[in-house]
């Protein structure tokens, strides 16, 4: 599996899906694009992606509710980016949905 950009950049942070602000919602408020943007730049869903890998019994549930969000998000162009972001990172890698399970 290839790790998204944003796994370089990453280093000793570790998944972002453990920090904070990774599940800060897109739109809404004014900050919105913006932090869109943020999270476009950090290759969120790339990452999120990257640390599955690592993971075991219910822990992939906040990085996957977070890729499904970002790539659920409105507008759909955006959705579609952070889409791109996970199929760059190997998201629908066989290997990588198996070791997910099944979904809830």
């Amino acid at each position: 599996m290839r790790a998204g950009a944003g796994a370089a950049r990453r280093g000793s942070r570790g998944c972002p899906c453990r920090r904070g602000g990774a599940t800060t919602r897109l739109g809404g408020a004014s900050g919105g694009a913006a932090r869109a943007q943020a999270l476009l730049q950090e290759d969120a869903a790339g990452a999120a992606v990257g640390c599955l890998a690592g993971l075991e019994g219910d822990e992939p549930a906040a990085p996957l509710g977070l890729v499904s969000r970002l790539v659920l998000a409105e507008p759909p162009a955006l959705g579609a980016q952070f889409a791109a972001q996970v199929l760059r990172a190997g998201g629908l890698a066989p290997e990588l949905l198996q070791r997910c399970g099944p979904i809830p």
